[in-house]
């Protein structure tokens, strides 16, 4: 029997990822876990320090497209950019007409924050420039930002938006309560869809969906899944979406 596929992820993500699986033939329903909120009023000082061959780590796509918006503000540098996968690196590369340098637009072959700590590029980079701009949200891993300060790098974070759960409608709650009764597999993306999922949904639902399938980017996101009690979890890999 074929799966019906619970997307998860915020916008764009789900909704793209959503119509690839239609176009597929494949059933997918996508209910959102979290909303994207851009902090207005940001300090973008730092932005307009940056110097050639800086290394910037813009750990999504939503960090992305903000960072764009802000190029006004930046000098006609050039930069070492690292995404954590293929989906922000292809935003950020669609977005590099709107800066005045050049950006060099890079991901690991292990699409994670532990692959780009390991990238022997990424170490010579940070090296060179002794310094890194870290784009991202409020919240989320830290993991990339510690490591490299603790080498004694000068390390700043740049936080453009803030992630929020979001609360269901109702129609949705009838829909996952009628999804629930038949073979699901839930993408489970990043600890922060977890927490969201634990906080906003109603847990007569979870109880349901956290018996059926469910499906993790790495070891690290499907440990938070088990421990909050999914008990059926598949290690996939990073998806396209990339979403920290």
């Amino acid at each position: 029997m074929t799966k019906v596929e619970l997307l998860t992820q915020s916008a764009p993500h789900g909704a793209c990822r959503a119509r690839q699986l239609e176009d597929q033939g494949q059933e997918a329903i996508w209910v959102p876990a979290l909303k994207i909120e851009p902090i207005k009023d940001v300090d973008v000082s730092v932005l307009g320090g940056l110097r050639n061959d800086d290394v910037l780590f813009i750990v999504s796509s939503h960090a992305a497209t903000l960072l764009a918006g802000l190029a006004g503000s930046m000098k006609a540098v050039d930069l070492n950019c690292w995404a954590p996968g293929e989906a922000t690196s292809k935003v950020l590369s669609d977005l590099a007409s709107k800066f005045s340098g050049q950006l060099n637009v890079r991901y690991p072959r292990l699409a994670s924050s532990e692959g780009l700590l390991d990238d022997a590029d990424f170490q010579s980079q940070i090296r060179r420039s002794g310094q890194l701009l870290v784009v991202a949200g409020v919240g989320g891993r830290t993991l990339v930002q510690d490591r490299v300060a603790a080498l004694g790098t000068h390390v700043e974070r740049l936080e453009l938006y803030r992630r929020r759960g979001r609360v269901l409608s109702g129609e949705e709650i009838r829909q996952l309560r009628l999804m629930s009764q038949r073979s699901v597999n839930v993408s489970l993306m990043s600890a922060s869809v977890i927490e969201a999922l634990e906080s906003h949904w109603p847990q007569t639902v979870l109880r349901d969906l956290k018996c059926q399938q469910a499906t993790c980017p790495s070891a690290r996101v499907a440990s938070i899944a088990k421990r909050f009690g999914w008990t059926n979890v598949v290690l996939t890999g990073p998806d396209r979406s990339d979403e920290t």
